[in-house]
């Protein structure tokens, strides 16, 4: 099994983007590692990192340049998946759930700097290549079913 996970690639995006900014006033963490099946503790980990750790590390890479920021703010996207237990997907409900819960735990610890944490929790988004656009493909009728009831607007 294999834990390590290398997050220095997010060091250099958030310096490069202070760098070329001249400073950091908004991170947008939109992070996700949905679409690992999560069968075996390497998945997990996979999505753990994706879902969670990416978030927290960004956070505290920015955290510098938030602080010398006349109005920083942190946003996380979470997903309404973390607010219902789901049959499929499971990793990502519960890492989504975590990762809403340390949003307003780091919005406590954050508020005495004056850094705004919150976080958007959508709701299914179609898109090409998406969950919704495969199975549009693969199983026509059911994807209508489920669009009618899941995405009325869609």
């Amino acid at each position: 099994m294999n834990f390590a996970f290398d997050f220095s690639g997010y060091r250099v995006l958030v310096e490069g983007a202070a760098g070329a900014l001249g400073g950091i006033d908004v991170l947008v963490n939109n992070a996700s590692g949905y679409g690992y099946d999560a069968r075996d503790d390497d998945s997990w980990l996979a999505e753990f990192n994706a879902d969670l750790m990416a978030t927290v590390r960004a956070s505290r890479m920015a955290l510098p340049y938030l602080e010398r920021s006349s109005h920083p703010s942190i946003l996380h996207i979470t997903s309404i998946a973390a607010l219902h237990p789901r049959a499929s997907g499971a990793a990502y409900a519960a890492l989504k759930a975590a990762l809403t819960h340390s949003t307003g735990s780091q919005a406590l610890t954050l508020a005495p700097m004056r850094i705004r944490v919150n976080a958007i929790a959508p709701g299914s988004i179609k898109f090409p290549g998406g969950i919704w656009d495969r199975t549009r493909r693969e199983d026509p009728q059911q994807a209508h079913i489920v669009r009618r009831n899941v995405l009325p607007l869609a």
